[in-house]
C-alpha cells in the first residue's frame, strides 16, 4: 500500500464528501424539517449506497461507463428528475393553508428519506458517479491488488462520508432550532427546496 498516496486519497475523500451537492443539501433539508435523529438513516444510506457503488466501479463498471458515456447521460437525467420531485416534496407543504402550519402539519406532506431510498439515490446521483470514476482512475496505484485497493477506498469513504454529511445535518438541526415553527420554518423549507432545484439544474446543464 502506498501510504503517501493514501493520505492524498483521504484528503480527496474529505473534499468530495463535504462540498455542496445533492446529498449534503438533502440531509441538511431533512435535518431542518425533521431533526437529526430522523435523518440518521439517510446518512447511513448514503454511506452504504456509495460504498456498494465504489466496489462495483473499482472492479470494472467504471471502464464500462467510460466506454459508453451515454449511460451517464441517462443517469444524469434520472437524477435531476428525482431531485426536482424531492424539491417539490419539501416546498409543497409550505404553501398549504396557514391555519395548518403546525410542525406536525408541515411534516404531513413529506417524510425523511429512508435508508434504502438514500442508498438507491446514489445510483442516479451524477456527483457520485463522477467521484467514483475519478477516484478509481486517479488512485489506481494506491495498492497493487485490486481487491485490497477497493477495500481501502471503501473503508476511507465509509468513515469520511458520514462525518462530512453530519456537518450538514447539524447545520440543518441548528437552523431548525433557530427558526422554530411558523413562517421562518416555512421559508427555510422553501430555501432548501430551491437549493435542491439548483443542484438538479446544474446536473442537467453540466
Amino acid at each position: 500500500m502506498n501510504v503517501e498516496l493514501l493520505w492524498t486519497f483521504i484528503g480527496f475523500a474529505l473534499v468530495a464528501s463535504i462540498t455542496p451537492g445533492p446529498n449534503n443539501f438533502m440531509v441538511m433539508a431533512s435535518a431542518g424539517a425533521f431533526g437529526w435523529r430522523r435523518t440518521v438513516p439517510h446518512v447511513l444510506g448514503i454511506a452504504i449506497g456509495f460504498a456498494a457503488m465504489l466496489g462495483t466501479v473499482a472492479l470494472g463498471l467504471g471502464a464500462v461507463l467510460i466506454q459508453f458515456p451515454s449511460l451517464l447521460v441517462i443517469v444524469k437525467t434520472c437524477g435531476a428528475v428525482w431531485l426536482f420531485w424531492l424539491a417539490w416534496q419539501f416546498a409543497a407543504p409550505t404553501f398549504r393553508a396557514q391555519t395548518a402550519a403546525s410542525p406536525k402539519a408541515q411534516e404531513a406532506g413529506a417524510q425523511p428519506m429512508r435508508f434504502h431510498q438514500a442508498a438507491l439515490f446514489q445510483l442516479v446521483n451524477p456527483k457520485t458517479w463522477t467521484i467514483l470514476i475519478a477516484v478509481t482512475a486517479a488512485y489506481s496505484e494506491l495498492a497493487d491488488d485490486v481487491f485490497a485497493r477497493t477495500a481501502i477506498m471503501i473503508a476511507v469513504f465509509m468513515i469520511v462520508a458520514p462525518l462530512s454529511n453530519s456537518a450538514w445535518v447539524f447545520a440543518g438541526e441548528a437552523l431548525r432550532k433557530l427558526l422554530g415553527a411558523g413562517a421562518s420554518a416555512r421559508w427555510f423549507s422553501r430555501i432548501m427546496a430551491l437549493l435542491i432545484t439548483v443542484s438538479a439544474l446544474m446536473i442537467l446543464l453540466s
